[in-house]
């Protein structure tokens, strides 16, 4: 009975809705909703830290953003769930890769295509991975201010960063220069 009388969540259910959904709320709503629900969330899923990292990233709170990634990918390393005797939270490993594409890569589906809007913690120096998309696979490398793609196989693909679109090609990588506005909201 004693539960009934806080206003708790596990884990962050509404926020997922904002995740999977990026284009039906706008940056203000996200803000509210993550706001409203961070200080009521226990994290009593291993998976509620990465979600809460990648929208952090979604309204430029990268401190926030990055003490997430840190709790996340930590989680079994510190037994922060109290059960890592049991075996290792193999779905958490999964959503640690998707801080790094969706939330430091700021990597969304969009209508017309695979959109990035990059914002690398000033904790790391680099970040790179390698996505499959339309049939063509290709790197992305994240630096303090840039923003490079290769393709590594398959036919050219478009894509988007910070809203410039990227023609993909195996004739030559692409760099795009980026204003990375690292300031706490």
């Amino acid at each position: 009975m004693r539960l009934y009388r806080h206003q708790v969540n596990k884990q962050a259910d509404t926020l997922m809705s904002d995740l999977l959904f990026p284009a039906d709320q706008d940056i203000e709503q996200l803000k509210r909703d993550f706001d409203y629900y961070e200080p009521l969330t226990t994290h009593d899923s291993s998976l509620s830290r990465p979600i809460f990292s990648i929208l952090a990233h979604r309204i430029l709170a990268h401190h926030k953003a990055y003490r997430y990634i840190a709790e996340s990918i930590l989680t079994d390393l510190n037994n922060s769930q109290g059960n890592s005797q049991d075996g290792v939270h193999v779905g958490n490993m999964g959503a640690s890769w998707m801080e790094m594409t969706l939330g430091v890569a700021g990597m969304i589906r969009a209508d017309r295509g695979l959109e990035f809007h990059p914002h690398l913690p000033v904790q790391r120096s680099a970040l790179t991975f390698k996505i499959r998309y339309r049939g063509s696979q290709f790197e992305m490398h994240i630096t303090r201010n840039q923003a490079h793609f290769s393709l590594i196989e398959g036919d050219q693909v478009t894509i988007y960063c910070d809203g410039q679109e990227v023609a993909l090609s195996s004739k030559a990588p692409v760099k795009r220069m980026m204003t990375v506005n690292l300031t706490e909201k």
